[in-house]
């Protein structure tokens, strides 16, 4: 009963989530970046994945390269 009750309330959480991003952007009058370049849709799963488990590419600090 449990398990159920947390799906039904992840699964509204969703909805409610894309509703306020939805609004943020109408208040800033900005379009989402997936509306400009719809691979940004697939891009960002991987690079926060990426970000996540600490296998991104590391910033290196400006004068290391000189």
């Amino acid at each position: 009963m449990v398990r159920r009750t947390i799906a039904i309330i992840g699964l509204l959480l969703i909805p409610a989530a894309l509703g306020l991003a939805t609004l943020g952007h109408v208040i800033e009058g900005n379009q989402p970046a997936f509306m400009k370049n719809p691979a940004a849709i697939l891009i960002a799963p991987v690079w926060l994945l990426k970000l996540a488990t600490g296998k991104g590419r590391k910033s290196q600090p400006a004068s290391a390269g000189k």
